[in-house]
């Protein structure tokens, strides 16, 4: 499978707070008409990759925790802002993604097993064949002796 898409920090921050139980609500306030829970700096730091975090903060010269703050507060209206049906469709579409890579794995591991098998046959075929042309060349040695007797 070729991987054309790349997944962006906040992509990746967004799925996160719509997918963690303890700020899935929020999220879905968002995206729904009224009013926005709000989320804190804690909980944006608790769900977000710490490395991203970490160049984030250090791109913006501040603590990590100013950068998680700073997210918690322009996060809720940033969401907000885009239309439910847009953020609902890029979330199906990420379920469906994670959905075709489940089924993409077992099919792979079966690839591997095939391959395993196909390589596994040629090399007892090359020791057969090995075997038996060490056989042949044997012959000559022992019917030599019986000629000779012979004659």
């Amino acid at each position: 499978m070729s991987e054309n898409t790349e997944v962006t920090p906040l992509g990746s921050l967004l799925a996160a707070l719509a997918d963690s139980p303890g700020t899935a609500s929020k999220f879905d306030s968002w995206t729904a008409d009224g009013a926005n829970e709000p989320i804190s700096g804690a909980e944006i730091a608790a769900v977000m990759d710490p490395q991203e975090l970490s160049a984030l903060a250090s791109k913006a010269g501040m603590s990590e925790e100013q950068a998680a703050a700073d997210l918690a507060a322009e996060i809720p209206p940033l969401v907000d802002a885009i239309p439910a049906a847009t953020i609902q469709s890029l979330l199906a579409a990420r379920q469906a993604t994670n959905t075709l890579s489940a089924a993409l794995q077992p099919i792979e591991a079966t690839d591997y097993a095939l391959e395993t098998a196909n390589y596994t046959q040629a090399s007892i075929l090359q020791q057969a064949g090995i075997t038996v042309l060490a056989q042949v060349n044997a012959q000559p040695k022992n019917i030599l002796p019986l000629l000779q007797q012979l004659g």
